[in-house]
């Protein structure tokens, strides 16, 4: 395939926008646990309403922190670098999984 017919993904807002939603809700996937045992903790003797404003609140709030915090390292070099370092790490490892080869 030639670059005239491919998609310019890197520079893409909309596959950008879409991509980061899509790995936002994985984080709040790996998130729930810990607001609701902190919800759990804190609320568990209020009724269910009341638990599930605050775990609704715990997940939203956990969410916009993390938003802001990478809008914080996208501006930092040294971030930047580790992040791709460990991404490519991850990817290497799942790679090598694939293959069937463990470290």
């Amino acid at each position: 395939m030639s670059s005239k017919n491919s998609k310019d993904y890197i520079n893409d807002p909309d596959f950008i926008a879409d991509l980061s939603v899509a790995q936002l809700s994985f984080m709040v996937a790996n998130i729930v646990a810990v607001v609701s045992a902190t919800v759990v903790d804190r609320y568990g003797d209020q009724p269910v309403e009341v638990q599930r404003h605050h775990y609704e609140q715990g997940v939203r709030r956990i969410v916009r922190n993390m938003v802001v915090e990478m809008g914080a390292i996208a501006d930092c070099d040294d971030a930047m670098d580790r992040i791709v370092a460990m991404g490519h790490k991850i990817a290497e490892e799942r790679a090598l999984a694939d293959e069937g080869v463990t470290s």
